[in-house]
């Protein structure tokens, strides 16, 4: 037949073996690579914690579909609020206290995820550092400084709303805050921006 070539495996193993030192130096430069690689490559560790969203009223044994549904829709306004500066000054200084180390807000957020777990009235929030024992410490301080105590109502109002009443300790404190601040907590958010 035209066209076709015939290939003998005995040539291929032959010349393989003739250059037997090239295959054994590719081994090792590809060793030594992976081995730098991975020496170059800091570990991150991850710590969850795992919150649940508690909208029942106190008092009564049963509970009701609608304080399902506002605990499931609180899931989120939780998420977003435990990434706000408020809760994560409060975990800074936690862990300040606990540790010694210092992070900033935005250090706390660039190293927090908060997702809620499929659609129940559980939340997650993970913490990934260098050091294990350092995630574990900020996702616990993170956790603990996300009070509810920060809400003093929280109920579900047609057509799906959600009306939070903040307590007067979180407002006390939001409030001092404010006044001891630079900018007596105006926001500077557009400023100098002209806006048609």
């Amino acid at each position: 037949m035209e066209g076709t070539v015939e290939v003998d495996l005995r040539e291929i193993f032959s010349a393989i073996w003739r250059r037997w030192w090239l295959v054994l130096v590719c081994m090792v430069a590809g060793a030594c690579l992976m081995l730098g690689i991975t020496a170059c490559i800091t570990p991150q560790y991850t710590a969850s914690v795992y919150m649940y969203v508690d909208n029942i009223s106190s008092g009564g044994s049963s509970i009701t579909s609608s304080e399902l549904t506002v605990a499931k829709q609180l899931v989120n306004t939780y998420i977003n609020i435990i990434k706000r500066d408020p809760v994560l000054d409060k975990a800074s200084d936690l862990i300040r206290q606990r540790t010694g180390q210092q992070y900033s807000p935005e250090a706390l957020r660039a190293m927090l995820t908060a997702e809620p777990v499929e659609q129940t009235e559980i939340f997650t929030v993970q913490v990934t550092h260098a050091d294990p024992v350092m995630a574990a410490q900020i996702a616990n301080a993170v956790a603990e400084k996300l009070d509810k105590a920060d809400f003093s109502k929280c109920e579900a109002v047609m057509p799906g709303f959600i009306n939070l009443k903040l307590s007067d300790a979180f407002l006390q404190n939001y409030l001092e805050q404010m006044r001891t601040a630079d900018s007596f907590g105006i926001n500077k958010v557009g400023a100098g921006k002209t806006i048609v």
